[in-house]
């Protein structure tokens, strides 16, 4: 009789275990909008150390952060200076599982690669690009990324074909403090 009712005590530890803990992810899971953050500074400490990734778990952690900007220019019109990525960045914050999150994703890694072709350049942040380098940025790896990049936020924006386009970065590293911004020379579309 002793062993079933330890049996049946051990059951219910075991279901109410369960319960927390699947409790406890899905309030960390869930988007800022429909949590509430207390509740989620609860769940915090207890799901953070066991299922949190961090970028030097593969790699090198990300030492600048950047934001794009960019100026279309269509056939007989053109925009301001625009952040492509906000209208997804926003949306991906509550639609995690959308399409979304890839946009914000190509917006980052954008950046990895130009500075890929930064560094070969000699370029450091705040610096003018070297427009006489230019057969060197063509030949790098971010050219035909930055291209398709503007390319398609054209057509997802605007649904028009973009003739040419302006980018810029804003770049701010954060170990160093350092802030600048480099604006690339304008890249045609044909």
């Amino acid at each position: 009789m002793k062993e079933t009712t330890n049996k049946i005590w051990i059951g219910w530890l075991a279901f109410l275990f369960i319960v927390v803990h699947f409790s406890f992810i899905i309030i960390y899971a869930f988007p800022a909008t429909i949590s509430h953050p207390k509740l989620k500074a609860f769940a915090t400490p207890y799901v953070e150390p066991i299922f949190a990734q961090t970028w030097g778990m593969f790699a090198p952690c990300p030492t600048v952060n950047s934001t794009i900007e960019i100026k279309f220019y269509f056939e007989n019109d053109s925009t301001e200076w625009d952040n492509p990525v906000t209208d997804a960045a926003n949306r991906h914050s509550y639609l995690r599982g959308s399409h979304h999150g890839e946009i914000v994703l190509a917006a980052s890694n954008l950046y990895y690669w130009l500075s890929l072709d930064l560094n070969m350049l000699n370029v450091t942040i705040g610096d003018d690009f070297p427009t006489d380098r230019m057969t060197e940025f063509y030949d790098g790896y971010s050219y035909y990324k930055i291209q398709n990049f503007i390319r398609g936020n054209g057509w997802y924006l605007y649904n028009s074909k973009v003739e040419s386009a302006l980018i810029r970065f804003y770049l701010e590293d954060v170990v160093s403090g350092e802030e600048g911004m480099i604006t690339l020379p304008k890249f045609y579309l044909n």
